[in-house]
């Protein structure tokens, strides 16, 4: 169990470097936390459309981060604009 509990901290680790980098051109986009094995954004409700752009960005590059393992690495997405509680 360390030895994938210490793998998925690792690759959580390359993907938060990798979604900050990507954002890094859109200083109102956040990152807020991380909560085991999920990464919390926050991002600006005024523009929808650069929004729906960055989440699927976001998402292709933490599925490919070049991480090589047996199974598929999927991203889900959750939005819940009020309320980080509402989710799940």
């Amino acid at each position: 169990n360390g030895l994938v509990q210490g793998t998925a901290g690792w690759i959580l680790n390359i993907a938060l470097v990798a979604c900050r980098n990507h954002l890094k051109p859109y200083p109102e986009h956040h990152i807020i936390l991380t909560v085991h094995d999920e990464i919390v954004f926050d991002f600006p409700d005024y523009d929808m459309k650069l929004n729906q752009r960055l989440i699927e960005e976001v998402r292709a590059i933490m599925e490919r981060m070049g991480v090589r393992v047996s199974v598929p690495l999927t991203v889900g997405i959750d939005r819940h604009p009020n309320n980080w509680s509402e989710s799940k």
